[in-house]
């Protein structure tokens, strides 16, 4: 049985964690797959999940995450998305936030949604992982949602220093989604909003339901790794949704 670790860190990991949840909980188009992450009965893998935030606005539209899993960091309402300030909150606030981490027992395997361009997220996630690699044996990954073109050169630049900042924390990978591309398909920004945390939290799922299935034409957790430590630490996920008599090949195509 493997044991799961996700964090939502700032409002895009918030809201992508929320919508795991409300998946995991029967409101999703998916719910009927996520849904045993989240049972004991039906699936082996035990999950485990926390917000981290600085706006207590953001927590409070959580609408399918526990109570005691939506932590307020305070300060007022929010960093601003100013990276600076966000780091010395982060400080200020580390033993609190590395307990409510603790508290929650051993993982196999955690991963940390949030947004590269934003505030709390961009600042507190390379920290955080720093943090937990000195005080942990188990992997790490991230899930690191780019900004779209029009949010402007701030948080561009902001990303690009995440990014680089996470790199050199000691994650053990990056998975990146690109707000531009489902702006692409989706046809405006608001649908890009829309979509992705419903597809970052399908596709991370699904990628759970393999690392942890005892099926034999499945990726294990330590394929999982090979792959993610090989080249410069960053991928994506794909993901294709065919019935049992279309070939491998066909789908891959």
């Amino acid at each position: 049985m493997l044991n799961i670790l996700v964090i939502g860190n700032g409002q895009c990991g918030n809201r992508i964690l929320d919508s795991i949840n409300r998946h995991a909980m029967g409101g999703g188009k998916s719910c009927n797959k996520l849904a045993k992450f989240y049972s004991k009965q039906r699936f082996k893998s035990h999950v485990e999940t926390i917000a981290f935030n600085t706006a207590v606005n953001d927590l409070k539209e959580m609408k399918f995450t526990k109570a005691k899993d939506r932590v307020h960091i305070p300060h007022l309402h929010g960093v601003g998305a100013n990276r600076n300030v966000g780091k010395q909150v982060f400080e200020e606030n580390k033993e609190m936030i590395m307990r409510q981490i603790e508290e929650r027992g051993n993982f196999d395997i955690a991963f940390v949604l949030t947004s590269a361009s934003g505030g709390t997220g961009s600042s507190f996630t390379p920290l955080l992982v720093k943090e937990m690699k000195k005080r942990y044996d188990y992997p790490i990954y991230c899930v690191v949602v780019l900004p779209f073109r029009e949010e402007g050169t701030l948080y561009l630049q902001n990303a690009a220093f995440s990014i680089r900042d996470i790199r050199q924390s000691g994650v053990d990978g990056i998975i990146l989604a690109d707000n531009q591309y489902l702006k692409n398909i989706g046809g405006s920004i608001q649908d890009a909003y829309n979509g992705i945390n419903d597809m970052i939290a399908e596709r991370l799922l699904f990628l759970l339901d393999a690392l942890d299935s005892e099926m034999m034409m499945v990726t294990d957790l330590g394929d999982f790794k090979t792959v993610m430590s090989g080249g410069a630490g960053l991928a994506t996920i794909g993901f294709f949704r065919a019935d049992k008599e279309m070939p491998v090949k066909t789908a891959i195509q």
